[in-house]
This record gives C-alpha cells, sequence and structure tokens, in this order.
C-alpha cells in the first residue's frame, strides 16, 4: 500500500490500452474526460489491477452505474466519480475498508445505497450531494476530516454535521441555504469553513468561538444573481455588518476570502478585520463606478497580501493602501 506522498507521485494511467501494458504497476487510473473519452460503463480489465489505489471517473456523465464487483478493489484509498449519472450506490462500495476519499458529488441522479459510505472506517475526505436527507450515520464517520455537502438547506439537521469533531474542513455548495444554526462552536478541530453559492444572511451567533478557524471563504454570490436574473426586483439580504463583526472576534482566523460576490460597497467594519493577512475580493463582475472600499481598508494593518481584479485596483483606496502599508502585496486579476 502506497503512502499518500507516494500515491501523489505515481504514474497516472488513463486508458485501459496503456495499463494493460503493466498491470503490476497500475496504482493510479484516471478516466476524467478532461484527461481522456471518458467510460459508460467499468471496464472487467480493472479486476485485473490488483494494486489499483486510485481512481477517477469524474465527469463521465454517461456512467450509469457503479458495478458490485467494486468491492473486489480492496486497495483503493481514492475513488472519484463526480459529475456522473448513476443512481445507486452498491452495498459493495463498503467493502472498500482502505478508501480514504470518496467524492461522489454534483450527480443528481444519486438517490440511493447512500448509507453504505458510512461504513467506511477510514474515510477522512468525503464529497457529495444532498439529495435525501441526511443520516444520523453520519456520524459513524469518526475520522472524517474534508467535507462537502452540495445542495443543503437549513432543513437538514445540523447536529448530525456538527458531531464531526475530527473535522478540519467543511465546504457547503448550493443556493437554497440561508440560515444555519447554532451550534457550530462544537466543531472543535474545524480550520476553514467554505459557503459557494449559498446566499447565507448571517452567521451563527457562536461562529466566533471556533477556536482554530484560520480561513473562511463565502464567494460565489454572483451565480446566484445570474440564477434570478428574470427577476429584476431580486435582492440579496446579507449582513455583511454582522458577518465582519463575527470574523472580528477569531483570533485564529489568517485568510478571508469574498470573491466573486457582486459587492457593490463593503461595509466599513470591514476593517475590524485587523487579524487578517490574506485577502480575496476579486469581483469581475461588480457594477459600480463608485468606489466600493472604504477608508477602514487602511486599519487592515496585518494584511500581507490582497486579491483584487484589475478594474479596482484603479480606485482611490487600494491604490492608498499600497503606500500606507509598504509591505502590502496587491494581487491584480
Amino acid at each position: 500500500m502506497l503512502t499518500d506522498s507516494e500515491l501523489r507521485k505515481a504514474a497516472t494511467f488513463k486508458n485501459i490500452k496503456s495499463a494493460l501494458e503493466k498491470p503490476d504497476e497500475v496504482y493510479k487510473l484516471s478516466f476524467r474526460v478532461s484527461n481522456s473519452q471518458g467510460i459508460k460503463t467499468f471496464p472487467l480489465e480493472l479486476k485485473q489491477f490488483k494494486n489499483l489505489q486510485y481512481l477517477d471517473c469524474s465527469q463521465c456523465n454517461r456512467l450509469k452505474e457503479i458495478p458490485d464487483w467494486i468491492g473486489e478493489s480492496e486497495n483503493l484509498q481514492v475513488l472519484i466519480l463526480s459529475e456522473t449519472s448513476f443512481a445507486t450506490l452498491p452495498k459493495a462500495i463498503s467493502k472498500l475498508v482502505n478508501l480514504h476519499t470518496l467524492d461522489v458529488s454534483f450527480n443528481s441522479d444519486l438517490r440511493t445505497g447512500i448509507e453504505h459510505i458510512y461504513n467506511l472506517p477510514k474515510l477522512k475526505t468525503l464529497k457529495f450531494d444532498c439529495n435525501t436527507p441526511i443520516s444520523a450515520d453520519l456520524k459513524n464517520l469518526t475520522g472524517l476530516e474534508n467535507l462537502l455537502i452540495n445542495g443543503l438547506s437549513e432543513k437538514e439537521n445540523f447536529e448530525f454535521i456538527y458531531g464531526l469533531q475530527a473535522l478540519k474542513k467543511l465546504e457547503i455548495v448550493g443556493d437554497n441555504l440561508s440560515n444555519l444554526p447554532v451550534g457550530i462552536s462544537s466543531m472543535k478541530s474545524l480550520e476553514e469553513f467554505i459557503f459557494l453559492c449559498s446566499p447565507l444572511e448571517k452567521l451563527p451567533a457562536d461562529f466566533c468561538d471556533l477556536p482554530k478557524l484560520k480561513n473562511f471563504t463565502f464567494s460565489g454570490l454572483y451565480n446566484v444573481y445570474l440564477y434570478n436574473h428574470n427577476n429584476p426586483n431580486f435582492e440579496l439580504n446579507i449582513k455583511w455588518n454582522q458577518i465582519f463583526e463575527s470574523l472580528a472576534k477569531i483570533k485564529t482566523l489568517q485568510s478571508v476570502n469574498l470573491s466573486s460576490n457582486c459587492i457593490k460597497k463593503y461595509a466599513p467594519n470591514i476593517g475590524l478585520l485587523t487579524q487578517i493577512k490574506k485577502m480575496n475580493l476579486n469581483d469581475m463582475v461588480r457594477k459600480t463606478v463608485e468606489n466600493p472600499y472604504p477608508k477602514e481598508f487602511l486599519k487592515l494593518i496585518n494584511l500581507k497580501e490582497l486579491t483584487v481584479s484589475d478594474r479596482d485596483s484603479e480606485f482611490s483606496t487600494i491604490k492608498e493602501i499600497g503606500t500606507t502599508l509598504p509591505n502590502l502585496k496587491v494581487l491584480k486579476k
């Protein structure tokens, strides 16, 4: 069994033909559409690769079934099945006792067999869609460190998510979540929190009590505006003042990413984030001619890296912050 480092360095075979020439050397196999033609079915030849530890079938949207014999690949450590079209995870998936990474995200057809995921004892990274209610059995994954959930809404029982005590990174994707319940502070190991395309109005009251949070991302609201483009009266009710006040209380926080949010003007209390070292405000779709950056940006005395769009770099505050904070690196995109 290869270590994570060895597996990253191992050669990646991109088709069955080349893999069959050296079957004993096949540790990584990728059918990812961007790398190959993709697959419609799992080729039986996979059974010949006894050392297979990494299998990537992402973007194979014609792949409609995962065979039971996948459970025979007991050495698999990484299985990536995102952006495919299968509807059921076979029970045999629970035989992959060495699997530490499973990605079945962005697959709207997957409705049954999800419960078999919760029987994977070594799982550290899980990415999946919230097509069915999250089970209490999620808490069985006591070693889980990285979790991505696509399509999460406030109707879910967050107790099951908040109970993942080993979790270091939580990523929520989708446009249905506008509020988070209190209780998140129980995630004592959490270091990174990511919201993508999620119109979260405010942070829960105990968000500021996360003891190890280093990185915070709230990005992609532009996609929410796009989704509602036929409604001229659509507005998001994001309470940025409350969000910045909460983040300012997290002394461990080092990085904030607010890119692609169509923010016309940043709330002045963004200047409270004096502990931040890295900030991404790149927003190519911002529609304003007014300077969106208040003078309070000049209070960000520990900021070492600021990313903005090339257009925004011409605003006076950005020019001034570059001279006021001589150690600041301004990146333009």
